[in-house]
C-alpha cells in the first residue's frame, strides 16, 4: 500500500489571504504560526517495493 499526505490547500491559502488583508488594512497580524492538519490517504493502486 501506498500512502500520501493530503494537505488543506484551500483552508491554508484562505488564512493567507485574511491574515494579508489584514495587514494591508493596517489590522493586528497575530504572531507565529498556523497548523493545519493534513489528511493520511492510503492507496491501494501500488504495490510494494520489491524486496532485495
Amino acid at each position: 500500500l501506498t500512502c500520501t499526505a493530503r494537505q488543506p490547500i484551500e483552508a491554508m491559502g484562505r488564512a493567507a489571504v485574511d491574515l494579508l488583508c489584514a495587514q494591508i488594512q493596517g489590522g493586528e497580524v497575530p504572531p507565529g504560526e498556523l497548523l493545519f492538519e493534513p489528511e493520511l490517504v492510503v492507496r491501494g493502486s501500488t504495490a510494494q517495493a520489491p524486496r532485495g
